[in-house]
């Protein structure tokens, strides 16, 4: 089905939810999740993978990509990978109230919470790549930039240029409301703290405690609402998606790939392994055989 520029684009009123930008070291994995809106996933180098609903998409530099809610997805880093995500709405409602951008699996998104896109955006998944010298990514960054503000005017901008951004990719030219997240700051400081946490030393409680100014409980409680999971399992998931990698290796023992992923006691690790995968850690690798 045809969907002419002027049939749509030129309705969409965008509202951001939330945006960041930083770097993904190589391997690095994000486990599957579904979202309850919208976001743009840009990046600016490197490779990744994004695998949505069994199908796959690469993405390499200048390459962007909008993954709609409800659907399962994870990302892979195929290279060291720099990348922007702005989570958004087609359409600002006044008084909209988000509790949650996200749940990881195994939960399940409550489908009355999904925002879904106006019948008048396509339905097909847009994607596309940018030529070098394309402003998007400055655009990007200073909206990141503004985003992040403590200044609310900065933040309310924010919609008039993702509202640029979306057009210039959507039309193919090249040419804010304020959060109702007000502290997914601390969730994203958090998250980006897992994501690099090394897999032995610290208990999780002290090393987030020595690097954020909040208490566990508070920063475990925002991180939930915003992700719909505990650090806990969330570091539990990255764990489990490193031992599927190195699971790929005949040569390493179960038990020494346990202790490789941060797991303490190598029974607990296959235990937990097999409640996520459904398989055994020797059956798993079995099958990649």
């Amino acid at each position: 089905m045809s969907y002419p520029e002027e049939n749509w684009l030129n309705r969409i009123s965008p509202a951001v939810n939330t945006a960041g930008t930083g770097p993904w070291r190589k391997n690095f994995v994000e486990p599957a999740r579904y979202l309850f809106d919208h976001e743009l996933v840009a990046v600016a180098g490197g490779k990744c993978r994004v695998e949505i609903s069994g199908r796959i998409y690469n993405l390499d530099n200048f390459s962007w990509i909008i993954i709609p809610p409800g659907l399962s997805h994870t990302s892979t880093a195929l290279t060291g990978v720099k990348r922007y995500w702005v989570h958004f709405d087609w359409s600002f409602i006044s008084g909209k109230t988000i509790s949650a951008i996200c749940v990881y699996t195994p939960g399940k998104p409550d489908k009355s919470q999904l925002r879904p896109a106006p019948e008048y955006v396509p339905s097909e998944i847009q994607r596309g790549k940018l030529p070098a010298n394309s402003p998007v990514f400055q655009l990007l960054e200073t909206l990141t930039f503004r985003w992040n503000s403590d200044h609310e005017i900065e933040r309310t901008s924010c919609r008039a240029l993702f509202l640029e951004i979306l057009l210039r990719l959507l039309s193919g030219k090249q040419s804010g409301t304020k959060s109702s997240l007000p502290e997914s700051k601390i969730a994203r400081q958090v998250k980006a703290a897992l994501d690099q946490m090394p897999d032995q030393g610290e208990t999780l409680r002290n090393y987030l405690a020595n690097l954020l100014e909040y208490s566990y409980e508070h920063l475990s409680r925002e991180f939930k609402r915003v992700y719909g999971i505990s650090p806990v399992d969330y570091l539990n998931l990255l764990r489990i998606e490193k031992a599927k990698q190195l699971l790929q290796s005949p040569r390493a023992g179960i038990s020494q790939i346990a202790y490789a992923c941060g797991f303490n006691d190598p029974t607990y690790f296959a235990r937990l392994f097999k409640k996520h995968t459904g398989l055994s850690p020797s059956k798993f690798r079995n099958q990649l055989i």
